[in-house]
């Protein structure tokens, strides 16, 4: 976890929040709405960006959703209609916590989504039945290949980078929290 979780506390007060709290993109949402909302808001973006928020697992739109209402404590759609002002941060966040690994397993993540969607889009019947079929007896395949890299992911710390890759912002140490 990039930035300690302090409930008790307005982000402000946190040392992530002291030490982010001059930068350019937090400015612009603290301007923008505010010392107390502007809190919520930054801790609302944590808890749906963070990869290791208590919700990272939540389908994105749901969780997104959750977070606005029960942290952010605005209607569901508030940080769509301000994306201008908080997409910024939530650029710079992702890419406080970025590794190659994690960039990887992301686009593995989206693909395994894809043929999810794809298959429940799918009619069983007598056309489609053997492509059905042999694509859930491939899922368990993909599903174990996935938890291999997850693995490989968890065992490196996600910190190790092969060929020459580059090190996220964090890791090069210009941005600390």
């Amino acid at each position: 976890m990039l930035i300690e979780y302090e409930y008790n506390k307005t982000f402000w007060e946190t040392d992530g929040g002291i030490l982010l709290k001059n930068i350019e993109p937090v400015v612009k949402i603290r301007d923008a709405f505010g010392e107390e909302k502007a809190s919520r808001v930054m801790w609302g973006i944590l808890l749906i960006y963070d990869w290791d928020s208590t919700f990272a697992n939540m389908e994105q739109n749901d969780k997104i959703k959750f977070i606005e209402k029960e942290y952010i404590k605005v209607e569901h759609g508030f940080l769509l209609a301000n994306n201008d002002i908080v997409s910024d941060f939530i650029e710079l966040f992702n890419q406080m916590q970025e590794t190659s690994e994690r960039r990887y397993i992301k686009s593995w993540e989206k693909k395994v989504e894809d043929r999810r969607v794809f298959l429940d889009n799918l009619n069983y019947d007598a056309n489609t039945f053997a492509i059905i079929d042999k694509m859930l007896l491939e899922s368990e395949k993909i599903l174990a290949m996935k938890e291999g890299i997850l693995k490989r992911i968890e065992k490196q710390g996600g910190t190790e980078l092969k060929g020459g890759q580059k090190l996220s912002m964090l890791a090069e140490g210009k941005i600390k929290v």
